[in-house]
Protein backbone atom coordinates (compact mmCIF):
# COMPACT_ATOMS: atom_id res chain seq x y z
CA UNK A 1 0.00 0.00 0.00
CA UNK A 2 1.62 3.21 -0.93
CA UNK A 3 1.14 5.70 1.41
CA UNK A 4 0.70 9.78 -0.20
CA UNK A 5 1.14 13.04 1.43
CA UNK A 6 -0.55 15.53 1.23
CA UNK A 7 0.95 19.23 1.22
CA UNK A 8 -0.33 22.01 2.93
CA UNK A 9 0.67 25.20 2.49
CA UNK A 10 0.27 27.55 5.09
CA UNK A 11 0.16 31.40 4.50
CA UNK A 12 0.58 33.90 7.60
CA UNK A 13 -1.02 37.58 7.78
CA UNK A 14 1.20 39.80 6.82
CA UNK A 15 2.54 41.87 9.52
CA UNK A 16 1.42 45.65 9.97
CA UNK A 17 4.76 47.43 10.04
CA UNK A 18 5.89 45.06 6.72
CA UNK A 19 3.04 46.42 5.33
CA UNK A 20 3.83 49.92 5.94
CA UNK A 21 7.20 48.60 5.23
CA UNK A 22 5.87 48.18 1.63
CA UNK A 23 4.31 51.29 1.51
CA UNK A 24 6.86 53.20 2.52
CA UNK A 25 9.66 52.19 0.49
CA UNK A 26 7.23 51.66 -2.69
CA UNK A 27 9.45 48.56 -4.57
CA UNK A 28 12.99 50.21 -3.64
CA UNK A 29 15.37 47.59 -3.50
CA UNK A 30 16.54 47.13 0.50
CA UNK A 31 17.92 45.66 2.89
CA UNK A 32 16.50 43.54 5.80
CA UNK A 33 17.94 42.35 8.92
CA UNK A 34 15.28 39.94 10.77
CA UNK A 35 16.31 39.04 14.21
CA UNK A 36 14.56 36.11 15.75
CA UNK A 37 13.98 34.37 12.07
CA UNK A 38 12.00 30.70 14.26
CA UNK A 39 10.56 28.85 11.41
CA UNK A 40 10.71 31.65 8.49
CA UNK A 41 7.42 32.56 8.58
CA UNK A 42 7.54 36.18 8.69
CA UNK A 43 10.48 35.78 6.25
CA UNK A 44 9.20 34.39 3.57
CA UNK A 45 6.39 37.44 3.79
CA UNK A 46 8.88 39.83 3.82
CA UNK A 47 10.46 38.11 0.85
CA UNK A 48 7.86 37.98 -0.92
CA UNK A 49 6.21 40.99 -0.34
CA UNK A 50 9.08 43.68 -0.03
CA UNK A 51 12.13 44.07 -2.96
CA UNK A 52 14.60 42.61 -0.85
CA UNK A 53 18.26 42.56 -1.80
CA UNK A 54 19.63 40.79 0.94
CA UNK A 55 18.16 39.66 4.19
CA UNK A 56 20.23 38.64 6.70
CA UNK A 57 18.40 36.27 9.18
CA UNK A 58 19.78 36.33 12.69
CA UNK A 59 18.78 33.47 15.24
CA UNK A 60 21.50 31.37 17.18
CA UNK A 61 19.11 28.22 16.74
CA UNK A 62 20.05 27.47 20.57
CA UNK A 63 18.42 27.73 23.33
CA UNK A 64 18.93 30.38 26.12
CA UNK A 65 19.50 29.81 29.10
CA UNK A 66 17.17 32.36 31.13
CA UNK A 67 14.36 32.47 28.27
CA UNK A 68 10.96 31.87 28.92
CA UNK A 69 9.68 31.33 25.28
CA UNK A 70 9.27 27.74 25.37
CA UNK A 71 8.58 27.33 21.61
CA UNK A 72 11.37 29.29 20.21
CA UNK A 73 13.62 27.42 22.65
CA UNK A 74 12.93 23.98 21.93
CA UNK A 75 13.48 22.22 18.67
CA UNK A 76 15.73 24.47 17.92
CA UNK A 77 17.73 22.18 14.86
CA UNK A 78 14.07 21.10 13.64
CA UNK A 79 13.41 25.47 13.03
CA UNK A 80 16.31 25.91 11.65
CA UNK A 81 15.66 23.33 9.07
CA UNK A 82 11.86 24.10 8.25
CA UNK A 83 12.82 27.98 8.13
CA UNK A 84 15.80 26.99 5.48
CA UNK A 85 12.59 24.84 3.48
CA UNK A 86 11.04 27.69 3.76
CA UNK A 87 13.47 30.17 2.28
CA UNK A 88 14.58 28.11 -0.30
CA UNK A 89 13.05 29.91 -2.91
CA UNK A 90 15.07 32.89 -1.75
CA UNK A 91 18.54 31.56 -0.94
CA UNK A 92 20.24 33.33 -3.26
CA UNK A 93 19.05 36.79 -1.40
CA UNK A 94 19.57 34.97 2.22
CA UNK A 95 22.27 35.23 4.38
CA UNK A 96 22.12 33.00 8.24
CA UNK A 97 23.81 34.05 10.83
CA UNK A 98 23.72 31.25 13.44
CA UNK A 99 24.77 33.80 16.33
CA UNK A 100 22.76 36.00 19.67
CA UNK A 101 21.90 38.90 18.29
CA UNK A 102 24.08 41.14 20.40
CA UNK A 103 27.45 39.21 18.59
CA UNK A 104 25.17 38.92 14.78
CA UNK A 105 25.41 42.87 14.67
CA UNK A 106 29.10 42.68 13.70
CA UNK A 107 28.30 40.23 10.82
CA UNK A 108 26.30 42.11 9.02
CA UNK A 109 28.96 44.51 7.03
CA UNK A 110 26.38 47.44 5.83
CA UNK A 111 23.82 49.71 7.05
CA UNK A 112 20.40 48.41 7.02
CA UNK A 113 17.07 49.63 5.60
CA UNK A 114 14.26 47.64 7.64
CA UNK A 115 15.10 46.00 10.68
CA UNK A 116 12.37 43.31 12.21
CA UNK A 117 12.98 42.82 16.34
CA UNK A 118 11.18 39.65 17.30
CA UNK A 119 13.96 37.66 19.27
CA UNK A 120 14.02 37.07 22.37
CA UNK A 121 10.88 38.91 24.16
CA UNK A 122 12.52 39.58 27.63
CA UNK A 123 13.16 43.42 28.33
CA UNK A 124 17.06 43.38 28.83
CA UNK A 125 17.22 41.52 25.27
CA UNK A 126 14.84 43.57 23.32
CA UNK A 127 16.45 46.93 24.58
CA UNK A 128 20.14 46.14 24.06
CA UNK A 129 18.86 45.10 20.05
CA UNK A 130 16.89 48.31 20.04
CA UNK A 131 20.42 49.96 20.89
CA UNK A 132 22.53 47.76 19.15
CA UNK A 133 20.08 47.76 15.68
CA UNK A 134 19.35 51.55 15.75
CA UNK A 135 23.36 51.74 14.82
CA UNK A 136 23.11 49.68 11.97
CA UNK A 137 19.95 51.77 10.29
CA UNK A 138 20.10 53.94 7.65
CA UNK A 139 18.94 57.56 7.98
CA UNK A 140 15.23 57.05 6.46
CA UNK A 141 15.17 53.38 7.74
CA UNK A 142 12.60 51.69 9.38
CA UNK A 143 12.85 49.83 12.96
CA UNK A 144 10.03 47.29 13.80
CA UNK A 145 9.13 44.71 15.90
CA UNK A 146 6.51 42.41 16.85
CA UNK A 147 4.70 41.39 20.08
CA UNK A 148 4.16 44.84 21.73
CA UNK A 149 2.12 43.16 24.27
CA UNK A 150 4.69 41.66 26.05
CA UNK A 151 6.05 43.53 28.64
CA UNK A 152 9.29 43.08 27.95
CA UNK A 153 8.98 44.29 24.60
CA UNK A 154 6.41 47.34 25.42
CA UNK A 155 8.79 48.73 28.32
CA UNK A 156 11.65 48.95 26.29
CA UNK A 157 10.18 49.88 23.08
CA UNK A 158 8.59 53.13 25.46
CA UNK A 159 11.50 53.69 26.87
CA UNK A 160 13.62 53.74 24.00
CA UNK A 161 11.62 56.17 22.38
CA UNK A 162 11.38 58.38 25.02
CA UNK A 163 14.97 58.16 25.50
CA UNK A 164 15.47 59.43 21.58
CA UNK A 165 12.42 61.52 21.14
CA UNK A 166 11.24 59.31 18.63
CA UNK A 167 7.65 59.21 17.07
CA UNK A 168 6.26 55.64 17.58
CA UNK A 169 3.95 53.78 15.80
CA UNK A 170 1.90 50.49 16.89
CA UNK A 171 -1.03 49.02 15.59
CA UNK A 172 -1.95 45.22 16.19
CA UNK A 173 0.83 43.56 17.45
CA UNK A 174 3.65 45.19 15.84
CA UNK A 175 5.67 48.67 16.24
CA UNK A 176 8.01 50.52 13.80
CA UNK A 177 10.00 54.18 13.89
CA UNK A 178 10.96 55.78 10.89
CA UNK A 179 15.04 57.19 11.66
CA UNK A 180 14.82 60.96 10.87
Amino acid sequence: MKKFEIGIVIKYPLRTSVKFARNYFRGKEIVVAEIGTYKGENALNMLEKLKIKRIYLIDPYEAYGDYKEDTASKNTDKNFKSAKRRLKKYSNRTIYIKKFSDEAWKFIPEELDFIYLDGNHEYKYVKKDMEIYWKKLKKEGILAGHDISWPGVSKSFCEFVQEKDLNPNIQAMDWWIVKK
